[in-house]
């Protein structure tokens, strides 16, 4: 998939459907992450 067909999809989202996906890639890169600051 294209990166410009991803971001169109991405803001036809509703708010708590984008919330949703940065919570989670906000988890996944914490976990991730193997030098916490």
């Amino acid at each position: 998939m294209l990166i410009q067909e991803l971001e169109q999809q991405l803001l036809q989202l509703s708010p708590n459907e984008k919330m949703y996906i940065i919570q989670i890639l906000a988890q996944s890169l914490t976990t991730n992450n193997t030098n916490p600051e």
